[in-house]
């Protein structure tokens, strides 16, 4: 056979094959290319993109079945107290003025992680000294000792237990004093630190009105009742600028604190900061001694104008 035909019979069986196979072969991938809006240059865009957004997709997805788990610390935290409040006598000093203290928790606070509203109680002048059992003779004490303290308050709709911690000071608590033992108790307790509020009563009541004078700005509200202090117009007017709520308690009964020095330190501060009118508080009593003005003002069972003070300094926290 003639060479060239045979060579071009070859060359045609190879050329057969070939176009034969070329469907079997995977065609090989492009990449995409998206221009770069701040340059000319283009910028290479990963075709595995969209895998990616689909394991996005089930992350999140994955992310809110596990949010939508209810939260066991959340349930616990969210139960309402129904036990009393515990109330210990605590043997330390926390400064140079107080050797000892009560500290009074809600009864399941061991369990929880929440923060609690705090209340610093200050005693009267016959408390002074160091005899720790002296202070449960008397005011918000007395009721956590025999145990008829409420340990549930409801106020707008929401429930709040307190922490209450009552020092024992061996002299008049000045402000550094009453700041001292707040400080103490936010490191101790977990107290939710919007929520601090200040009561006293006689010579402590006096304390309250000199802290607020002072630290004002660190509390939520104050209850002074029959408190010791006479009101200058100086006090008055620092007392006005740290817009603090305040509810003072008195009655004209009272041989041993003027009922007219609760409404000169309310008229002065109403005068000096009229914004915060409605926020600060004179009731009087009529014909009620000294010691029955404060037994009845902690008493939780005493209502004014619908709540008893623990009610109405709840309504109060600081931004």
């Amino acid at each position: 056979m003639n060479f060239k035909i045979i060579a071009a019979m070859v060359a045609i069986a190879i050329l057969m094959v070939v176009c034969g196979c070329k469907k079997d072969i995977a065609p090989i991938p492009q990449k995409k290319f998206a221009r770069n809006t701040d340059s000319t240059r283009p910028v290479e865009s990963d075709t595995a993109s969209t895998d990616t957004a689909a394991d996005s997709t089930a992350t999140d997805s994955t992310a809110k079945t596990t949010d939508s788990v209810p939260n066991a610390a959340d349930a616990v935290n969210n139960q309402i107290e129904t036990a009393p409040p515990s109330h210990t006598a605590v043997f330390m000093s926390v400064n140079g003025n107080v050797g000892g203290f009560w500290q009074s928790l809600p009864a399941r606070y061991t369990q929880t992680t929440k923060q609690y509203p705090l209340i610093v109680f200050m005693h009267g002048v016959g408390e002074l000294g160091t005899n720790l059992a002296r202070i449960n003779c008397c005011g918000l004490p007395r009721h956590l000792q025999n145990r008829s303290f409420p340990p549930d308050f409801q106020v707008k709709g929401k429930h709040f237990s307190f922490i209450v911690m009552s020092p024992q000071f061996k002299r008049r608590a000045s402000p550094a004093d009453v700041q001292s033992v707040i400080d103490f108790a936010k490191r101790r307790f977990r107290v939710d630190p919007a929520r601090v509020y200040v009561a006293g009563m006689s010579l402590g009541g006096g304390s309250a009105w000199d802290y607020s004078a002072v630290y004002g700005q660190n509390a939520a509200a104050v209850v002074p009742v029959c408190g010791g202090t006479q009101p200058t117009p100086s006090m008055a007017r620092n007392i006005a600028s740290k817009y603090l709520p305040i509810w003072a308690i008195h009655s004209t009964g009272d041989r041993l604190v003027p009922a007219l020095w609760g409404k000169e330190w309310v008229d002065w501060i109403r005068k000096d900061n009229p914004a915060m009118a409605n926020n600060v508080k004179l009731t009087i009593w009529n014909s009620i001694d000294h010691n029955g003005t404060w037994g009845r003002a902690f008493d939780p069972n005493t209502r004014t104008d619908g709540m008893n003070i623990y009610q109405w300094m709840l309504q109060y926290a600081r931004s």
